[in-house]
């Protein structure tokens, strides 16, 4: 499936998670994935969901602005040893490059490149074969 992540960049820690999180929750906005690490002294928070006025809405209402927005690729694959790697390698067959891969909700993982289109093609299995 597609869904977009928004990108936020908060000063420190300052407790980006929680204060995003709960704002997501009084909106009932589902959330595929939601992630943050700290960066210098920077917090940065993915956040993926395909409810995008939920999204802006829980994000601005949690005190930060979106500093970026792309469209996602978000699948279940399945969970063994050198999944990634074949993703990888099928998206470098096709002449793509991953943006970003990580883990999303349930198992799924969302995957970020130029070109979805392509890399659906390339990595997610259909009933007539092709795929991880």
């Amino acid at each position: 499936m597609r869904a977009h992540e928004y990108v936020v960049v908060a000063p420190g820690m300052e407790h980006v998670l929680e204060r995003v999180s709960s704002e997501l929750l009084k909106r009932h906005t589902y959330v595929e994935a939601l992630w943050v690490a700290e960066q210098g002294d920077q917090a940065v928070c993915r956040l993926v969901t395909d409810d995008r006025d939920g999204a802006t809405a829980a994000i601005r209402a949690a005190g930060y602005a979106v500093s970026n927005v792309r469209e996602v690729l978000v699948d279940r694959f399945p969970d063994e040893p050198g999944v990634l790697a074949a993703i990888s390698r099928r998206a470098t067959d096709a002449g793509l490059t991953l943006a970003s891969a990580y883990p999303g909700a349930h198992g799924d993982l969302v995957l970020a490149c130029d070109d979805l289109n392509a890399l659906e093609a390339a990595v997610i299995e259909r009933p007539t074969g092709g795929g991880i």
